[in-house]
Order: C-alpha cells, then sequence, then structure tokens
C-alpha cells in the first residue's frame, strides 16, 4: 500500500515552479521500530502557511501495525494520533526543503485471536522528533522523520498479548502530497 501511495504521489506533477503548494496535505509512511512493523496514512491541516519560512500544521494519522515477539506469537492492530509539525521552510526555483521538529500521541488498539479490540487496555504513546522534507515539484514530497516515543498502558498491562517498550525509537519514511 506504501509503494502505490509513493507512486500516485510521483505521478502527481513533474513540472518544477517558482512556487510550491505549502497547503492541505496527505501522504503515506512506513515506520521502521524495534519488534514492530508498521505503516500510516496522515492528513496535514495547514495553521500557519509558510509565513517568512515558517510552518506550523496539524497532522492527524491513522494506521496498522503488527507486532511479534517472544511473548505475543502474533499481535496486530491500528492507531490513530495527532501531531503537531512546526519548521522553517526553504525554497528556490527547483526545490523546497522543509526542516521540522514535532510533537505527538498515538492511541493504539490491539487484537489477538484471544480477544477483541475493544476488550484489551489500549496503549498511547508520546512522540518527540525532528523531520526533513525535500518537495521535488509543485505538489510531491520525500519525507524522512526521526524520533522517540514513551509508551504508556491504560488498564491492566497483564492483558496484553506483547511486552510494551516504555521507550523506543523509530524512524518514518514516505511521501507528502500537497494540495493548494
Amino acid at each position: 500500500m506504501v509503494t502505490f501511495l509513493s507512486l500516485v504521489g510521483f505521478a502527481e506533477s513533474s513540472e518544477n515552479c517558482n512556487r510550491f503548494n505549502s497547503g492541505f496535505s496527505y501522504g503515506g509512511y512506513c515506520t521502521l521500530e524495534e519488534g514492530v512493523c508498521s505503516g500510516f496514512g496522515e492528513w496535514n491541516i495547514p495553521i500557519i502557511r509558510n509565513q517568512n519560512g515558517v510552518i506550523l500544521r496539524d497532522s492527524i494519522n491513522i494506521g496498522g501495525f503488527g507486532i511479534q515477539d517472544s511473548v505475543s506469537k502474533n499481535t496486530g492492530g491500528f492507531f490513530l494520533g495527532d501531531k503537531i509539525i512546526f519548521g522553517n521552510d526553504y525554497s528556490n526555483e527547483l526545490y523546497s526543503i522543509k526542516v521540522y521538529g514535532f510533537l505527538g500521541t498515538d492511541f493504539y488498539f490491539t487484537e489477538d485471536l484471544k480477544e477483541h479490540f475493544w476488550n484489551k487496555p489500549v496503549v498511547f504513546d508520546s512522540r518527540l522528533g525532528a523531520g526533513f522534507e525535500f518537495q521535488y515539484n509543485k505538489a510531491s514530497a520525500f519525507v524522512v522523520e526521526i524520533g522517540g516515543k514513551n509508551n504508556y498502558v491504560l488498564g491492566d498491562s497483564a492483558r496484553l498479548e506483547y511486552n510494551v517498550k516504555e521507550y523506543s525509537p523509530f524512524l518514518n519514511v514516505g511521501f507528502r502530497s500537497y494540495r493548494k
């Protein structure tokens, strides 16, 4: 799915232009994290649109994940999240580079063969990280984010079928497609 979304993002437009779109955007990502395989989609709503190089966005995320470790055998689920992005935009005639920091949280709902989503404790995290975005044409950008997260369990953690790590680093790689 991430490959398909990436192809859609690259196929948007191949012409370079003086002004790059910086409004509403959506994207797809693959996340590398210890013991977890996940991917997610995001929708970005601009709060500050490139005013003197400053950007501020609210990003809404939804995704899925799978875990396989010595305790869980196989566990999966989905997550919903939000993050605030704050950074700078450096643009010229050929490209736009955005360097930013972000702060966010995700709520994870898990399921296994014994219990369904709503019978399990909810896991949430707080995330802090930095990102780099290379916008190579009017509407498409390649994105890399790196950071760390603290995980918390709401409810009885003994009922989870996997070990929740207190701290975990992550790497997100994906694309963003911009609208005006």
